[in-house]
């Protein structure tokens, strides 16, 4: 229950090279699973406990995390907010590495077989040009069928959702450089005449400032807060 409960603080990597080699399994995974150490997880389910399905709900449970720009496979999570998050599971993509490239070629078979149905069931979950490369050259293509069905469709959406993002950010952007352009295209006349409306003295050749509501005042006068207009008590970014 300690390892378990996530307001559980310790250090993961100590006590993993602990127990490593010992018949402490369960604590081990979860250990591995707080500290996304992966490849010890599955590697330990699948050869020392012979657990392929074990291995497949270890990395449903612990292996999610957000993924790098440009990654082709994920899946989507929508926040409290209404933002959505990618995920891709790092864990299954071990897991798929032993089963595409066993060490006991006697079970090349039942282990690509596995592969094949973790492909089916997660394809959303998974980096599609990763897994191109893992899948033996020989496979039929019959055989990925489903796991294109999920991951070409959802690679389309990313790409589509990446583009609509670059497309509001040069909006955005250019609509920042308009405004500067504004500002700095914006002019004040100041004639001998001119007051300073703080200490109420004539701007005459004294170094001023001009603030974006188009505030006149000497210099001295903004207390070196161009941020904060000293008449009106405007604040500007």
């Amino acid at each position: 229950k300690f390892l378990k409960a996530g307001s559980s603080r310790y250090d993961v990597v100590p006590l993993v090279e602990k127990i490593k080699g010992k018949p402490l399994y369960n604590e081990f995974v979860i250990l591995c699973g707080r500290g996304a150490l992966h490849e010890e997880a599955v590697t330990s389910l699948v050869y020392e406990l012979n657990d392929l399905r074990g291995a497949e709900s270890y990395s449903v449970k612990y292996g999610a995390r957000a993924p790098s720009a440009g990654s082709s496979g994920a899946t989507n999570k929508k926040t409290g907010g209404g933002a959505v998050v990618m995920e891709r599971n790092d864990a299954l993509m071990e897991l798929l590495k032993i089963c595409f490239s066993p060490r006991d070629e006697s079970k090349k078979a039942a282990f690509n077989d596995f592969g094949f149905q973790l492909l089916t069931r997660h394809g959303k979950s998974l980096d599609s040009a990763t897994v191109l490369e893992m899948v033996p050259p020989s496979t039929p293509l019959s055989k990925l069928g489903e796991f294109f069905a999920q991951a070409l469709p959802h690679s389309a959406h990313n790409v589509r959702e990446m583009s609509i993002t670059k497309s509001l950010s040069n909006v955005y952007n250019l609509q920042v450089q308009c405004d500067r352009v504004e500002r700095l295209t914006q002019s004040v006349q100041v004639d001998p005449n001119t007051l300073c409306p703080v200490c109420h003295k004539r701007i005459g050749d004294i170094v001023f400032a001009v603030y974006p509501n188009g505030k006149v005042v000497h210099y001295n006068c903004t207390n070196s807060n161009l941020q904060l207009c000293p008449v009106t008590g405007e604040h500007f970014s």
